[in-house]
This record gives C-alpha cells, sequence and structure tokens, in this order.
C-alpha cells in the first residue's frame, strides 16, 4: 500500500452555506385545432408551466351522425302488434318525417317525397302488423329512391287493424345527435363534439362552459373565425420545462438560504437540482438582481447537460469553497490530549482525562494576492476572513452567533491500484497567526478547530 503524497492530494476551504430554491421556469404547453380557414385555428395554451401539461390532446368528432336513428311507431288495436319504423342513418334530417295509415281495402305502400310522408293502406278486417310489414319491406325495395326506414313487428304481429288505430306518427326526435355540441373530457383528453358546422367562435363558446378541467387551458381564436372547424388537431409539446440541456441560467423563487439575507444567493454558491440521476454540481457565476433580494434568476456553469431540471424541481445549495494552491508548502494537524496523573504518596495512581484540546492546523500555501480582484477567483485570505469576494460566504459553524469559521477539506485520491480515496475535514477551523513571506511567496495560517479530532471517510 503506496503512502499519502501530497500531490495526490486536493486541499480546499469551504463554508457553511446550505438552503434551497425553486425552478419557476418554464414554457407554457399549447395545441392547435384548425379549420378549414386557416385563420379561424383556434389555440389552446396551458395556464401554467411544466411537463404536466405535455401529451393532453385536444380532438374535434363530428357527431352528426353520431346519435341514435329516428324511430317511430304506427300503432294498432293490439298493442303487441305494433309497427315500429327506424330511419337508414342517423341523422336530423330524418326527423319530421310522418307515417300514417288508411283504410281503402287493399294493402299498398305510398310514398311523397314532398311532404316526407309514408301512407299505409290497410284492410280493417284481414290486415295486421306482419302483413303491413311484408308490403313496407317489399316497396322499400322497390323503390331505391325512398329513404330506406327499416320495418319491424314489436310483438307477435296478431294485432288487427281499426278505424281506432292511430292514422299519423312523427318520427321521433332521438335522431339528433345523442352526443350534443360542446367538449367533454377523459383523462388527458379533450373532445370537441360538433355538428359540421361549427366554427371557431363556437368552440370558444363551448369552452367556456366545458368540463372544469377547460379552466387549465386559455382559448383563443387566431382569426375571424368564419372557418368550419376540421377533426384535426396537433398537440404541442411546449409545456417541457423552460431548462434546456444548453442552458446557463435559471428563474427561481422561494430562495430560503442560512445567510444573513436568505435570499439572497452567493455567486459562487454551489448546487444540485432534485432532479432524479442529475448528480452535476453547479456553481453559480451570477445573478439578478445584482445586489438586492430576492434573488430571481442565476447564472452558473456547467450547463444543465443531458438531465434537465423541470418547472419545480428544487435547488439544493451546497457550502462555497476553493482549492488551495500549496507550492512547496504544506498542511499539519495535530490531535492532542490532555491527562491528570493522580499518585498515591508519590507514586503513580491512577490517571483520569483533562480538558478536551482543540485540533490545532498549519497551513501553508502560495502567496499571490492576498485579496480578490476584479473577475479572480477568491483568494484564501479573503476566504478565511470573511471578506472580500467572499464576504457573503457563511460561518461553518451551525451557531451563527460565535465567530466565523470554515472547513479546511483534504481529499487524497489514491493514484492507483484499489485503495479507497481518503477525505478529512478539519471543521471549524479559525485562524490565530497569518505569516505573509514575500521571499518565499508564502502565506503560513495557524489556528485551532472547534473540534478534538478531525472527520474521516473512506470511499
Amino acid at each position: 500500500m503506496a503512502r499519502i503524497e501530497l500531490r495526490d492530494c486536493t486541499i480546499r476551504i469551504k463554508d457553511g452555506l446550505s438552503g434551497t430554491a425553486l425552478i419557476t421556469e418554464g414554457a407554457v404547453a399549447t395545441a392547435v385545432l384548425n379549420s378549414n380557414a386557416v385563420n379561424s385555428d383556434i389555440t389552446f395554451t396551458a395556464l401554467d408551466a411544466g411537463t404536466e401539461w405535455n401529451n393532453w390532446n385536444f380532438t374535434s368528432v363530428a357527431d352528426v351522425n353520431a346519435g341514435a336513428n329516428a324511430t317511430a311507431t304506427l300503432d294498432i288495436s293490439a298493442a303487441n302488434g305494433d309497427l315500429v319504423f327506424t330511419s337508414p342513418a342517423k341523422d336530423d334530417i330524418y326527423n319530421g318525417c310522418i307515417f300514417e295509415a288508411s283504410s281503402n281495402g287493399a294493402e299498398a305502400v305510398l310514398y311523397d317525397v314532398n311532404s316526407d310522408t309514408f301512407t299505409l293502406e290497410y284492410n280493417a278486417a284481414t290486415s295486421n302488423a306482419t302483413t303491413i310489414k311484408t308490403a313496407f319491406d317489399a316497396a322499400i325495395v322497390g323503390n331505391p329512391t325512398w329513404p330506406a326506414w327499416s320495418c319491424a313487428v314489436e310483438g307477435d304481429g296478431s294485432g288487427t287493424w281499426d278505424v281506432g288505430d292511430d292514422t299519423v306518427n312523427t318520427a321521433a326526435v332521438n335522431g339528433i345527435d345523442e352526443v350534443a355540441a360542446g367538449v367533454t373530457f377523459a383523462p388527458n383528453t379533450f373532445t370537441i363534439h360538433i355538428t359540421g358546422a361549427n366554427i371557431a367562435s363556437d368552440i370558444i363558446t363551448m369552452w367556456g362552459v366545458g368540463p372544469a378541467q377547460c379552466a387549465n387551458w386559455a382559448i383563443v381564436d387566431e382569426g375571424a373565425g368564419d372557418g368550419v372547424v376540421d377533426a384535426t388537431t396537433v398537440a404541442s409539446v411546449g409545456g417541457l420545462a423552460g431548462p434546456v440541456t444548453t442552458d446557463t441560467d435559471v428563474n427561481v423563487s422561494t430562495v430560503v438560504l442560512n445567510t444573513v439575507d436568505t435570499s439572497l444567493i452567493p455567486v459562487g454558491a454551489r448546487f444540485t437540482p432534485s432532479t432524479a440521476n442529475h448528480t452535476t454540481i453547479h456553481t453559480v457565476t451570477a445573478r439578478t438582481p445584482v445586489s438586492t433580494s430576492p434573488t430571481t434568476n442565476i447564472g452558473f456553469t456547467p450547463a444543465w447537460g443531458t438531465i434537465v431540471p423541470e418547472k419545480g424541481d428544487t435547488l439544493n445549495f451546497l457550502p462555497q469553497q476553493i482549492e488551495i494552491k500549496i507550492g512547496e508548502g504544506n498542511l499539519t494537524f495535530t490531535e492532542s490530549k490532555e491527562y491528570e496523573y493522580l499518585l498515591d504518596r508519590g507514586v503513580l495512581d491512577t490517571v483520569k482525562e483533562g480538558d478536551e484540546q482543540p485540533l490545532e492546523v498549519e497551513l501553508d500555501f502560495v502567496y499571490e494576492h492576498i485579496t480578490t480582484g476584479t473577475s479572480e477567483a477568491i483568494t484564501p485570505v479573503d476566504a478565511l476572513k470573511n471578506k472580500g469576494n467572499a464576504n457573503e460566504w457563511v460561518s461553518s459553524s451551525d451557531d451563527l452567533c460565535e465567530p466565523y469559521c470554515v472547513d479546511i477539506e483534504i481529499e487524497h485520491t489514491v493514484p492507483c491500484g484499489t485503495s479507497q480515496d481518503e477525505l478529512t475535514i478539519l471543521p471549524e477551523f479559525r485562524y490565530d497567526d497569518l505569516e505573509f513571506n514575500l521571499q518565499d511567496a508564502t502565506i503560513s495560517v495557524s489556528g485551532k478547530c472547534n473540534a478534538t479530532e478531525a472527520t474521516v471517510t473512506r470511499s
């Protein structure tokens, strides 16, 4: 097993930032229902953004032939011998068709195209439902230009005709569409029922009194509304959340941090979104507004990549950090114990533990600059002092009433073999001395941690 080498270690100074924000950015879903006249297409727009509005369907159905067929009944003396006539198609043009009986002594079926009337002539002494049906069926077959109503006997056909029978029956009105013009909803699908003559403005009226789900969508007529609506739909995927793979900024709200100004996101803050399988850590590079809260937009690096967050996902903020350039320097830390040795008449007897001793740390790093310049990475001195561009760093202590402190992290990455890497945290470090050596271009820092030992993990 190889021993540790400083060149295989990355040393960082980290603050104690934590908190969350919500992504509010997202395009709204849209869908277009086409009409014969392009300028009267109807556009539906979701009133909220997010993937939950994708894959919603908007269809129109010409329901003019969707209802029950028109029917008419011609009564005879025996109720079980009534005749029932059914229209050849489902359409309101068959409503109002008249069926009447006439006692002329001979069975015959006549049709008047002008009055849309069938006259069934019968012999009261010999005719019954079955014989009249036979005559009607033969007449329909023999006259192909007549509307091809069918005839059925409700019972056994044994009833006889007499002057007490009804002489006129108008076809029932249930030949009109069974589904009224309007909007129905089934999961994720709106169906707009039209008669074929409906235009865009009619659809807008229907939508206003449609199911409760209609309230989730705004509907507008793209043009004059005088085009007859087609049964054609194009559903848009525009409801996908606004962020895309190449985005490097995002709108946010509900910012809650452990900073002095809890709704102001620091430039330099790191975060990961709550999006499943998104493990990239991003760093804030800019914010809007620049200096006032609440922050409503942040720029970041790197871009989202292949797993893109959605509106409503949470940004989880992580400690801000910088890496230390050690150069020819070093880092040492010392754990100490204090024991009190008790005597018995001058002879060692027992031992008890004394006061806890803070972890002591010494660190030498490259002297480049003391404070941070424009567009430069934060200097270690600024990070240790909570000054300059690190003035929005947060103390790593849970008790923000204590003096400012940071964590020092040592990540040892094993360069070969199968040994696990090691992460060492020197928590809540406060410096006691800073020594600046211009000749050697080094800055030496020494201080203590509010802990008795380092936190060490292997992975």
